[in-house]
């Protein structure tokens, strides 16, 4: 099963560790700013709009994935590296299960 096939993930509804990271996210990497022009995925809209984050139920295609680490490519490499490093961070620090950990271990191959 390829990376972006195994990466789908339907009705994620991001637990609150994963909320938190986030957060820490949009904090550290300012990415609202930076991502916000280009905010055609579900993927993008979950980094880039902090208040939706808590009320959405997110349907991550396949093809999301695609697109995701395409429109990584556009931000700063230390920004990218920042987002890998947390997603790193969530997979071996956090009790993530399920569907947090499969989008942790995928945003973690995309942002490398």
């Amino acid at each position: 099963m390829g990376v972006a096939k195994y990466c789908a993930i339907d009705a994620f509804v991001p637990n609150a560790y994963t909320l938190k990271a986030l957060k820490k996210i949009e904090k550290k990497a300012l990415l609202s700013k930076q991502l916000m022009h280009i905010a055609t995925t579900p993927l993008i809209q979950l980094f880039a709009s902090p208040g939706t984050r808590e009320k959405t139920i997110y349907d991550i295609a396949a093809y999301d994935w695609e697109g995701f680490s395409a429109q990584l490519k556009s931000i700063a490499y230390i920004h990218r590296e920042l987002i890998g490093d947390i997603a790193q961070y969530e997979l071996l620090m956090n009790p993530h299960k399920g569907d947090d950990k499969k989008f942790w271990e995928c945003v973690s191959n995309v942002t490398r």
